[in-house]
């Protein structure tokens, strides 16, 4: 049974004809950990795998050399067992993956190895919401390095954190080099990251962070890349805005008038929602920005509302981009990272909503908290008005498990919002252990298989 600290079931608006809008709106999904999808949207909600496996590799060929004369990425993980010449490369989108077995085919010097998909593995929850707050990837930079340093001193050094794929040095200033370490796991380069900032001699926060993966196309390309796909789109607003409606509207119950006008999309399509209210006028209404991931999602909302007028409330677009989604959030809404975030397997005198609300509503603007219980134990679910809002709840359980004692035993990650069309990704959920865990705990440091 489902318990609310909000009130959320309004009224819903009249059905809409599915023959004039069946591509805009998501599917009721049938699911325990798959989803079940119509035909009218199948083909946008499609799975496709992320990770290539690479067969009959010769004897001294490494994945680096690999990526050298294919460099596509950015990459998640890189595992290679030599010894029966193979290699797992997963990468975090789908489309780059087939990007990249396309242009493996067409490699003269590719020989008898061989491409095909293999199945992916789960990615921890903390490393997307490290995504997609920190811009994480496999890569970390340290600045400076001592000029004695070699890319050997570094390797010896730095291998405890997993295997390391490529370093290399660049980024001078003031006669002061800067080393970019490329491990073959984000795993891995989590991990560097968070004890480095904390080990003397690495220049704290200041001296390391996470660096753009070499196999990366540069920032500004993979901008232009996404407002190529999205055609058009270049020149339209990824928010969509209602205005008009009630100023004591709240975000819960406007999200529950709208819910059934959100688009399907592969991950999640509203990253925001903001209402604003003029309190210098005499007014009874508010503006509503529903700040969607790409604009095309805007335009489909758009023409719903359209379509199932409001009372009062006018939809608008701005006729500008006036703000680009950046490609890490991006990755991170493809990996799994919605506005929601799940306590799974709460001890059932723990599930107070009142205390569950207080709790996190220091990380952001919280639009509901709901409690699901079951016969042994109890799942929370809190919704926030803003994607990275749920992110920094993951981020700071992983980083600070002793101020989130209280829920020991339980494990969170993201959840998806089974009626707005998001498929079940493969997430692997984040322990909250019973006294403060240290990251290096938390990570697998094998890379020598694929599970």
């Amino acid at each position: 049974m489902l318990s609310y600290i909000v009130p959320m079931r309004l009224s819903t608006l009249p059905n809409l004809a599915r023959s004039h809008l069946s591509f805009a709106f998501r599917t009721i999904a049938k699911r325990s950990f798959s989803q079940e999808t119509t035909a009218a949207t199948t083909q946008a909600l499609v799975k496709y795998h992320r990770t290539v496996f690479v067969s009959q590799i010769p004897t001294g060929v490494t994945p680096t050399q690999i990526l050298d004369n294919i460099r596509v990425g950015p990459l998640e993980h890189i595992s290679h067992d030599p010894i029966n010449g193979r290699a797992w490369l997963a990468f975090f989108e789908p489309e780059t993956a087939t990007t990249f077995r396309s242009k493996f085919n067409e490699w003269d010097g590719r020989n008898e190895m061989r491409a095909n998909y293999s199945n992916d593995r789960p990615v921890r929850v903390e490393n997307i919401a490290a995504m997609g707050l920190r811009n994480a990837s496999r890569a970390i930079r340290i600045f400076p390095v001592p000029e004695s340093a070699t890319k050997e001193s570094l390797e010896q050094e730095l291998s405890r954190f997993g295997s390391i794929e490529k370093i290399h040095f660049g980024d001078e200033k003031n006669g002061k080099r800067a080393a970019h370490i490329h491990f073959n796991s984000m795993n891995s380069a989590f991990k560097a990251v968070q004890t480095l900032r904390v080990e003397k001699g690495w220049g704290g926060e200041k001296g390391i962070s996470f660096a753009h993966d070499r196999c990366d196309l540069p920032l500004k390309i993979v901008i232009r890349k996404m407002r190529a796909a999205q055609d058009a789109d270049a020149l339209r607003s990824s928010t969509a805005i209602l205005q008009g409606i009630s100023k004591d509207i709240t975000h819960a119950k406007l999200l529950t008038q709208v819910k059934d006008l959100l688009p399907a999309h592969n991950g999640e399509a509203l990253l925001s929602l903001e209402i604003k209210a003029k309190h210098d006028v005499k007014t009874e209404n508010a503006t509503a920005f529903f700040n969607f991931a790409n604009p095309s999602l805007a335009s489909l909302f758009l023409e719903a509302v359209k379509a199932r007028p409001i009372d009062g409330v006018k939809p608008f677009m701005k006729s500008r981009n006036l703000t680009v989604v950046p490609p890490n959030l991006y990755r991170a809404t493809r990996l799994g990272a919605t506005r929601r975030v799940l306590i799974k397997g709460l001890d059932k005198q723990q599930a107070s909503q009142s205390k569950i609300f207080d709790d996190f509503k220091k990380f952001g603007k919280i639009a509901g908290v709901f409690i699901d219980q079951q016969e042994d134990y109890a799942n929370a679910f809190i919704t926030y008005t803003h994607i990275t809002d749920a992110m920094k709840v993951i981020d700071r359980v992983y980083q600070n498990n002793r101020n989130f004692r209280r829920y020991a035993g339980a494990k969170i990650s993201f959840a998806a919002e089974v009626i707005y069309g998001q498929p079940i990704p493969s997430i692997l959920p984040l322990p909250i252990k019973e006294v403060e865990a240290e990251a290096s705990t938390q990570e697998n440091t094998s890379t020598s298989e694929q599970p």
